[in-house]
């Protein structure tokens, strides 16, 4: 059995940059969506993994590594929101495995380890987009927890090609102060009484 260890990376390394860039690269040669398009470049892993390393030294990101044996095979971002009304909830962005990694356990080790680290950073709720095509990776974001509270037809382009955008959600329990309101129209945070105009304080 592989065995699995998960890291935090907090600077960026030349290793790291090149592993990003080994598995964007061979998860691109079998199809699959990696954004950094069809033929990863290193330039633009290298600036990618800056761009993610200001947010994690800011607290606005957390950048998990899964290696299998000792070597990185997998990558996830988290990215918590900083808006008025959001401080509180974070997304799930980018989670990749090697294609020789699949079925080891090193996604779902790698899932569990994120969702640990943001409660522990006091966030609610956390969300993430999937492809409508992509039901593998819905159902395994079920196994791991996740439900799907919501679908856009037809959104995500890929060429001429069209796909839903899939919306699926953990939620964790609250500090015990938080009042959650839900749909309730009837309290004071928020909605206009007119139809058709929503706002919302800040």
């Amino acid at each position: 059995m592989s065995e699995i260890e998960i890291q935090w990376p907090n600077t960026v390394t030349a290793d790291f940059i090149n592993d990003v860039h080994r598995i964007a690269t061979d998860i691109a040669a079998t199809g699959e969506p990696t954004g950094f398009g069809k033929d990863p470049r290193k330039d633009d892993v290298r600036m990618w993994g800056g761009q993610m390393m200001a947010k994690v030294k800011l607290g606005d990101a957390i950048l998990c590594a899964g290696y299998l044996d000792g070597v990185m095979q997998g990558f996830a971002v988290v990215t918590k929101a900083r808006r008025a009304l959001n401080e509180h909830s974070a997304e799930l962005g980018r989670i990749m495995t090697h294609p020789s990694s699949r079925g080891l356990g090193l996604a779902g080790a790698m899932v569990d380890a994120i969702v640990e680290r943001v409660q522990a950073h006091s966030v609610e709720t956390i969300i993430l987009h999937i492809r409508g095509n992509n039901q593998g990776g819905i159902a395994f974001f079920e196994t791991r927890g996740f439900t799907v509270c919501g679908r856009i037809p037809d959104v995500i382009e890929v060429g001429d090609d069209r796909f839903d955008e899939v919306i699926m959600y953990m939620q964790f329990p609250a500090a015990p102060e938080v009042r959650r309101h839900g749909s309730d129209p009837g309290t004071e945070q928020g909605t206009a009484r007119r139809a058709g105009l929503v706002t919302y304080s800040r």
